[in-house]
């Protein structure tokens, strides 16, 4: 951590340039939800108690749900334009849209056979 931080104080001019440009601040914007995925993902994988899983993998996908909902509400997102938009000439804002619900999907599925696993007694 300190060596981290005695770079960002060394560079700070460099770093402070690159951190204004627009595609470094739409990549912060959107990394958010590939890490929140990674994380979800590599939890329920790679965990061996299984005791409260079903519970915490139940809540996270009904969080999933609720954030696809609002993105959706919140971008005026209509299935048509979902639809017919392609990756290379579809709008920014309706790609953007469709990557985060594509991950919350990936995360639901994922998560889905911890879902319907049953606690033994």
């Amino acid at each position: 951590a300190l060596l981290a931080a005695s770079f960002a104080l060394g560079n700070w001019s460099a770093l402070a340039t690159v951190i204004r440009k627009p595609a470094v601040v739409e990549l912060l914007r959107a990394g958010g939800v590939l890490l929140r995925t990674f994380a979800l993902v590599g939890t329920a994988l790679k965990t061996t108690k299984e005791a409260s899983m079903p519970l915490w993998a139940t809540l996270q996908c009904a969080a999933a749900a609720a954030r696809s909902a609002h993105l959706i509400v919140f971008e005026r997102l209509s299935l048509q334009a979902m639809l017919a938009s392609s990756a290379a000439t579809s709008d920014p804002d309706i790609a953007r849209a469709l990557c985060t619900l594509a991950l919350e999907a990936f995360a639901v599925l994922t998560l889905l056979p911890k879902v319907l696993t049953r606690r033994r007694l």
